[in-house]
């Protein structure tokens, strides 16, 4: 049987994490492509992985011009609905990147076994645009609970699971958060990248798998 060139790309870049992942526990967009260097030039050998250089080479910092009166609110959830990002996680990081106001960043948060919660009060409150999900079971569990119903992303469906491939999008030790910072800019302002094709980065294996 004939082996397709992304599914050869998709087990090279989880071997290359494998070896590496001890130097992955960054929180900062700078650090982790840094630390990622080395790995970058070991794709460019690869003559289909040229969509995922051309994301890791991106300018996460000029990624999007967007007044800040005009910036998306973004509640981002984790693995439960109320687990969230603090002002030192590298999703804090990538959200800003991707030209979005992080709602829980910033704010007074429950620390519970080094995991950090909102209150539903607090979600409430900061009555968000979009909501992210890391986990298919918190993204329904926001849909389907009547006390989220009355939240601006719940009732204007626009409510997203962030993609996982080889890794989670965006977590610290991930070979992908040039995805998730990618990913978000388009789900929350499609109309100002309309360019950003994922068709076309099809050449990196978790596009391939993900149907991105």
């Amino acid at each position: 049987m004939r082996t397709r060139p992304y599914m050869i790309f998709t087990i090279i870049i989880a071997l290359t994490a494998m070896i590496v992942i001890y130097a992955y526990n960054h929180i900062t967009i700078e650090k982790t492509v840094n630390s990622k260097s080395n790995i970058t030039r070991i794709y460019e050998k690869i003559p289909f992985s040229a969509g995922y250089v051309a994301i890791c080479r991106t300018d996460t910092g000029t990624l999007v011009d967007i007044p800040d009166g005009e910036k998306a609110r973004l509640y981002h959830s984790e693995n439960q609905a109320l687990r969230t990002i603090h002002s030192n996680a590298l999703p804090a990081d990538w959200s800003r990147a991707a030209g979005v106001i992080n709602v829980s960043v910033g704010e007074q948060l429950n620390l519970v076994n080094n995991d950090y919660y909102a209150s539903l009060e607090q979600v409430l409150l900061w009555d968000p645009d979009v909501i992210i999900a890391n986990e298919t079971t918190a993204m329904k569990y926001i849909l389907g609970n009547p006390q989220w119903s009355g939240i601006k992303a719940v009732r204007n469906k626009r409510v997203y699971q962030l993609p996982q491939g080889i890794s989670r999008w965006g977590h610290p030790g991930s070979v992908e958060t040039p995805l998730a910072i990618m990913w978000t800019a388009k789900t929350v302002y499609p109309e100002k990248f309309e360019h950003i094709d994922w068709e076309k980065n099809k050449g990196h294996g978790t596009c391939q798998r993900r149907g991105l």
